[in-house]
């Protein structure tokens, strides 16, 4: 006959100073050098050559209008294409005519009320989207 005693034993919580023993004892702070070792050594040779890809990327954040954002999304559709290629090829054009100088944004300049900002520019005019409708179906 076998009796199974359960030990209920309370454990302490101490604050540790040195990650490297944190990281040894326990789950390491999740932005710590130690966590993302730990991330590292779980992932297969894939997994590790798909996020050495994706931090050799070079991305951005803008806030768009939601027209301008659906139309890039029409003109991807019609040629098959990411979203982020008709993007980089449009503000590659507009950047090679503002430089030309056939663009000058000084005449939508406003001052800002902010004070991180010297001024801003006002919105865009919005594009009908029957124009950008009829562009995509190459009528």
């Amino acid at each position: 006959m076998t009796v199974k005693k359960t030990l209920a034993v309370e454990t302490e919580k101490y604050e540790l100073e040195d990650p490297a023993v944190e990281a040894a004892l326990g789950k390491p702070k999740p932005r710590s050098v130690y966590a993302r070792l730990a991330r590292v050594k779980e992932m297969t040779p894939s997994q590790r050559r798909k996020a050495e890809k994706d931090r050799a990327r070079t991305k951005e954040t803008y806030d768009l209008p939601k027209w301008l954002i659906e139309a890039v999304e029409q003109i991807a559709r019609k040629y098959g294409v990411p979203k982020s290629n008709v993007a980089a090829h449009l503000l590659a054009a507009g950047l090679r005519d503002l430089l030309e100088g056939k663009i000058n944004l000084g005449w939508v300049r406003k001052i800002s009320r902010s004070p991180r900002y010297e001024g801003l520019l006002e919105s865009p005019e919005e594009i009908d989207k029957s124009e950008i409708e009829r562009f995509c179906r190459g009528k």
